[in-house]
């Protein structure tokens, strides 16, 4: 009985610190600080509208992981967005890059609002030239 004993707590006590320890603690905070801006700026390709950081799903494991690895090899933030863009699209990212291909993205919301409020700004103009009826 006390053999069982003994040997239940030997087991608590040399397997504790692997059950509290965290697989996504780096030992360096700055690569810890680069994984979790990563994590929060990636999009999971399953879940709609959700962060590598938030997703449950299994592809966001494994996009975790290879984040991850690219983090723990010393690879840069740049790096790391261009790795992902390349193998997964611009979708995965939450603020796609600027190049030709998503210029209608970028350029297009402020082209619509400035065509509104010239639009706008024409027409309460006219209105307010134009004399009252009687």
């Amino acid at each position: 009985m006390k053999r069982t004993i003994l040997f239940s707590w030997l087991c608590v006590w040399l397997f504790a610190p692997l059950a509290w320890s965290n697989p996504d603690s780096f030992a360096d905070p700055h690569k810890e600080a680069l994984y979790r801006e990563l994590l929060g700026e990636l999009r999971c390709m399953v879940c709609p509208n959700q962060s590598l950081l938030d997703s449950p799903s299994g592809l966001a494991d494994d996009l975790r992981r290879r984040t991850r690895e690219l983090v723990d090899a010393g690879h840069s933030r740049e790096e790391v967005v261009t790795y992902m863009a390349d193998r997964y699209g611009e979708f995965i990212l939450y603020r796609p890059r600027l190049h030709p291909g998503t210029w209608l993205l970028w350029f297009a919301p402020p082209l619509v609002l400035l065509a509104a409020g010239f639009w706008l700004y024409r027409n309460v103009r006219r209105a307010a030239a134009e004399p009252p009826e009687l």
